[in-house]
């Protein structure tokens, strides 16, 4: 047996009969530190045999192991191991009962390492000293147990204080005990017994158990029973068999039969006891320990085996995970138990049902799409938000790296937050409240449940818990049959890859969705992935699939395609080549000249893609008429594709998801979900108008801040089409923002298709190669008598001729091929766009405007009013219609008068925060590159009825403003009763003048740490400590000076000193004390505690904080934790974009729901609320 990269245990015989089995007779493999070498003497690299076996290869090795497949000669030896970093290994057992099982344990450690026993005079060892607790009796056990098996062994273990102790060295194997305590989680007691031959591995592996913070490199050591696949905490493989022989053991003495290992397990294997169901061989388990991870007794480990080992080179992007060995809390994420909104939740009686479609499982398009009670309520795109093209996420120093090939990571990480909270926001919901959480994939631990290379096996849909894992490209199709509006139909699916596959076809009849045939992703062979590759030869770039089918309009199918993408005369799909087939025609930038033979391979892929597509389709679904037929995946954005299908076809009904690419599985996962659930069809889908909104109010706070000349007109609609028809380009906000990669009438920008040279300007305006074209929106009824073959197109989809005698008056939206992308527009569906081109037909004649997408080159559509203003000014457009007003460019007008915006010449603050009253609290964030003046902020404060204000400095360089007297000033005129400043201590050297002449009503001063060397780490400011506190100390002892409050944030470095912090606020002079939980995101991850952990600490500190005179005051700590602290408690002053907008579930029945602070909801997002211990009503 062997190990690969990650620890997966391997038999090489195994996988060269795998291999055989596969029609690779005579493969060869080769085992080097980059990675696995196939060695085949097949003359083409590329033929199903090699791509078949290279691709099982991966499936038995550990995820993201790489493999390189080679021809050549028959190797003289079939399978070599020729890695030269050779991992020491260290094996290690848990012992829940240490004196019954010590002579077990150590018998497996032996036998694991290969030690001699039975050694003549290798005697019991001598046990350390200063050992404390119960570990010494058992040092006794263990040093009784080594000299009956008769191994000559040396004893180590951890002092009381946490010192490495040793007994007399000496002999063949070196020992460490220790012992776990239980944890308030409900992680098990136990004792770890390690071994190792090493003696310097094993200390290295006991340190990295008990330190949080290791510091050094990672050594080469393998951790032999460990299993890798157990993400949540570091587990070690069981001691003895399970039942038939099952891959998990469940402890019959600690299981208490709560049943939630049978409702999580995806498979049914297990019963309610965690026991296989009878009559299922144990290969009936996929090995996913899901169990393992969320069984709330600890009670249940995987069965020492194939996987239950780890090198640690492995874990060097989860410092400090090791130390929950010996009970240590570990890293912030991921949380050591599920958190509460991924376990089992019953059905929803009474309320609404909600269900939550996330695309998260793909490297980019990362969205959100929520349904309530089968109503289509939102859908949001995590780019819109984070304002990053095709945004994703992978884990920190890890790119290319999912959820989908590495299992350890859980899926709680890959959530893309900042939409879900958008959403759930909206309803007044949170996470805990959904019925069902659908993903667009299945996760890597998942991988056992199905075949990578036979696709005659249906990959299945599984749920764990709330989650339901969905296919990719079934989510894809549901993403466009379910809203297709047909009762039955074929669908078809291409993108890159998912799952196994980068295409599908479907049959869709009676609400299921059937796959027939899919196009396995073997190795090199991606549909989406050829389109990629010539797009990156032509420049274009990774993501300029649109650009290489614009250009193939000026080409002809010329160049022979056929070792890449070909139907006939066999069907292939091959990436691997294309840079060096096309080398010569490689342009390394979009804007580089390109020629005829840049048009013609263009053509050409295009052609191919068109056909391949066909074939694939009718190898299923016949020559047509079709009944019905639905389009989805990254490749059917391509709309000349789509036609051609459209008329090859003749479907009596076509659908293709505005969301076609990776962001619209999202939307294809919840529909599904909802289906399994029981819920009834969706409608057709009208429109794609699901994102956030934003009306008159909110438009106006941005336009206020701007600096721009703006006014609000009568009639939007018609004040955009009179400029429109003059010439003028304008940016187009209305309304609900789009879903998909299409710009539909609610962030668009708009120009008259009339006019030749408005296509020139627009393509400056947006920075895009002159010869790109343009698709136009036109009044529903008219496509007809504008265009060939026309149809109610609404999403940009498809391409269409436009009629040979209109091309003359329509020439900015005509391709060079006399075709055009239209988008027809209803009235229902988008009033004021609809309204506007008819007021532009009634001046022009034509019922149709150029419509593109309003965003800058490189970003993606605009979401909010600040965007929208930011990408208006980079751009040069005209003007903006934004809800009610028109605002002007500043290159086009002179800028406003002082009086219209306010100015004044006071500081940009980092934040304003409203100080709540008895039951209001609101905090305005300022987002430094779109500053609102801080003037606008304090009159907004006062006519939502707030009385006192807090200005945030923190952040800030160099702090405080000069100019902060007069903005006490004026917040005195305007009727605050209460001016505070919230500053970082460090900001206070040099600033205490302007802090004095600013008489100011307190001072909140955060502080990091009570000690200067943790202080200045955590501050970032090295030597600022001592001065510092000298400025803070002059200022809380100044008679006439501010009310003080140390403010201090909670941190998982901070929280056990907290009695210090009591101390240094004595010895400040400062009579208040605020302890604030810390939110995520703003401490770096290792620094964020558990919430519960914290507040225990927080309560241990209450007493001394009272004895000592102190207001202790609170901030973001749930109340119920906190339910015997003494002092008062206030709200939290809440931050935008983290402000609790629905009370979690366990709190609504909790006495103290209208007063608690709650928590910051990004952490129970992350951890959710399995820690909140609602209080009883009274």
């Amino acid at each position: 047996m062997i190990t690969d990269a990650f620890g997966t245990r391997l038999d090489p015989d195994e996988l060269l009969a795998g291999l055989d089995a596969l029609g690779l007779d005579g493969g060869a493999l080769r085992f080097t530190d980059a990675g696995v070498t196939l060695r085949c003497t097949d003359e083409d690299p590329r033929s199903d045999a090699v791509a078949r076996a290279s691709t099982w290869l991966r499936t038995r090795l550990s995820p993201l192991v790489p493999v390189r497949v080679e021809v050549g000669a028959a190797a003289s030896e079939r399978f070599v191991d020729a890695r030269t970093r050779v991992a020491q290994a260290v094996s290690v057992v848990e012992l829940v009962d240490p004196p019954g099982e010590m002579a077990l344990g150590v018998a497996a450690l032996c036998e694991r390492l290969g030690a001699a026993t039975g050694v003549e005079g290798g005697g019991r060892p001598s046990c350390p000293s200063g050992l404390g607790g119960p570990l010494p009796q058992f040092m006794d056990a263990l040093a009784d147990a080594l000299a009956n098996v008769g191994v000559a062994a040396t004893l180590a273990g951890y002092t009381a204080r946490g010192g490495w102790a040793q007994g007399d060295a000496g002999g063949e194997l070196h020992f460490v005990l220790w012992l776990r305590p239980p944890s308030p989680e409900g992680v098990r007691q136990a004792a770890l017994l390690a071994a190792s031959q090493d003696r310097g591995a094993l200390q290295w592996f006991a340190q990295a158990a008990h330190v949080e913070a290791p510091s050094g490199p990672v050594p080469d050591v393998l951790i032999d029973g460990l299993a890798w696949s157990v993400a949540r905490r570091p587990t070690v493989a069981s001691l003895h068999r399970a039942k038939a022989d099952a891959p998990v053991r469940v402890d019959p003495e600690r299981c208490d039969g709560c049943g939630v290992c049978e409702r999580l397990c995806p498979v049914d294997f297990l019963d309610g006891l965690g026991q296989p169901r009878a009559g299922l061989e144990p290969d009936a388990c996929i090995r996913c320990q899901v169990c393992v991870e969320a069984c709330p007794t600890d009670a249940m480990r995987p069965v020492y085996g194939p996987e239950t080992a780890t090198l640690a080179s492995t874990l060097g992007h989860r410092p400090g995970w090791l130390a929950r060995l010996s009970g240590a809390a570990g890293p912030s994420t991921p949380a050591p138990f599920p958190p509460s909104y991924l376990l089992p939740k019953a059905p929803s009686e009474g309320g609404p049902r909600y269900v939550l479609g996330l695309a998260v499982m793909t490297m980019q398009e990362h969205a959100a799409v929520l349904l309530r009670d089968g109503e289509l309520v939102g859908a949001i795109e995590l780019e819109r938000l984070n304002r990053r093209r095709h945004a994703g996420w992978h884990p920190p120093g890890r790119p290319g790296v999912t959820a989908a090939v590495d299992p350890t990571i859980c899926v709680e990480q890959t959530f893309c937050f900042a939409p879900i909270r958008a959403l759930l926001d909206a309803e007044g919901i949170t996470l805990d409240d959904l019925e069902c959480i659908a993903v667009n994939g299945l996760h890597g631990r998942l991988r056992h449940a199905f075949s990578f290379i036979d696709d005659e096996e249906a990959i299945p849909a599984l749920r764990v818990g709330r989650v339901l894992y969905l296919p990719h490209h079934l989510t894809h199709a549901a993403s466009a049959f379910r809203l297709s509006g047909q009762d039955s139909g074929w669908v078809m699916t291409l993108d890159g890859r998912g799952d196994r596959e980068c295409g599908a076809v479907f049959r869709a009849e009676g609400g299921e969705i059937r796959a027939l045939r899919t196009v396995l992703a073997l190795d090199d062979r991606s549909i989406g992935g050829v389109y990629e590759g010539v797009t990156r030869v032509l420049g274009f770039g990774g993501h300029g699939q649109g650009s290489t089918m614009a250009l193939a309009a000026f080409g002809e199918p010329r160049v022979d395609m056929s070792a890449f993408l070909s139907a006939e005369p066999a069907f292939t799909v091959h990436e691997q080549g294309i840079n060096e087939a096309f080398a010569e025609l490689r342009r390394e930038h979009p804007d580089d000249a390109h020629g005829p033979e840049h048009h013609d391979l263009a053509a050409s892929l295009q052609h191919a893609l068109e056909a391949v597509a066909g074939s694939l389709l009718e190898s299923e679904a016949g020559a047509g008429p079709l009944d019905g037929l639905s389009l989805a995946g990254g490749v059917s954005l391509n709309c000349r594709m789509n036609n051609g299908l459209r008329l090859r076809f003749r479907p009596a009904s076509i659908f293709a998801q505005p969301g076609a690419n990776d962001g619209g599985t999202a939307m294809g996962a919840a529909l599904e979900a909802w289906h399994r659930l029981g819920g009834a069809p969706l409608p057709a889908l009208e429109h794609a108008l699901l994102g956030p909104s934003f009306d008159d109010e909110a438009i106006l706070d941005a336009l206020r801040g701007s600096g721009l000349r703006f006014a609000k007109v009568e009639d939007v609609s018609e004040a955009v089409a009179e400029r429109v028809a003059g010439g003028e380009v304008l940016c187009w906000f209305q309304g609900a923002m789009e879903f998909g990669p299409r710009a539909l009438g609610a962030r668009s920008i708009v120009a008259d298709p009339r006019r030749p040279a408005i296509k020139d300007r627009v393509n400056a305006i947006k920075q895009r190669q002159p010869w790109r074209p343009f698709g136009p929106s036109i009044l529903a009824g008219r496509e007809g008598a504008w265009f060939e073959e026309a149809f109610d197109s609404r999403f940009m989809l498809f391409t269409v001729g436009v009629l040979e005698g209109k091309r003359a008056e329509v020439p900015a939206v005509v391709h060079v091929d006399g075709s055009t992308r239209p988008q027809v527009v209803h009235a229902h569906t988008h009033p004021r766009y609809h309204a506007m081109i008819a007021a532009f037909e009634r001046r022009t004649g034509v019922p149709m405007v150029i419509n593109t997408s309003f965003n800058r080159r490189g970003e993606p559509i605009v979401c909010t009013p600040e965007d929208a203003l930011d990408s208006f000014l980079g751009l040069g457009a005209d003007a903006l219609a934004i809800g009610s007003f028109i605002v002007e460019h500043p290159s086009k007008v002179a800028p406003p008068s002082f009086q219209d915006c306010l100015r004044d010449n006071l500081p940009d603050f980092a934040g304003l925060a409203m100080l709540p009253s008895e039951a209001d609290a609101g905090r305005l964030r300022v987002v430094p590159s779109r500053p609102l003046k801080v003037l606008t902020q304090l009159a907004r404060g006062r006519e939502r009825g707030h009385a006192r204000v807090v200005v945030d400095t923190r952040g800030l360089e160099p702090g405080p403003h000069a100019d902060l007297p007069e903005l006490v000033r004026h917040a005195r005129t305007m009727g605050y009763a209460e001016v505070a400043l919230r500053v970082d201590v460090v900001a206070l050297r040099g600033a205490t003048a302007a802090i004095e002449r600013a008489r100011l009503d307190r001072l909140e001063v955060q502080v990091w740490a009570p000690g200067e060397a943790l202080h200045d780490r955590l501050s970032g400011a090295p030597g600022s400590y001592r001065p510092s506190l000298a400025a803070l100390r002059s200022l809380a002892r100044a008679k006439a000076g501010p009310a003080v409050t140390l403010d201090v944030p909670v941190l998982r470095s901070t929280q056990r000193l907290l009695g210090g912090v009591v101390k240094l606020a004595g010895a400040l002079g400062v009579r208040s004390l605020r302890l604030a939980m810390a939110e995520p995101g703003s401490v770096a991850p290792a620094e964020l505690p558990r919430v519960a952990e914290a507040a225990a600490y927080v309560r241990q500190v209450a007493p001394l904080a009272a004895r000592a005179g102190l207001e202790l005051t609170v901030e973001a700590f749930p109340e119920c934790l906190l339910a015997d602290t003494a002092g008062r408690r206030e709200r939290p002053l809440r931050v935008a974009g983290s402000a609790t907008a629905a009370e979690p579930a366990p709190c609504r029945g909790c006495r103290a729901q209208s007063t608690c602070a709650k928590t910051w909801p990004s952490y129970l997002e992350r951890f959710g609320t399995a820690e909140l211990r609602p209080l009883p009503p009274e």
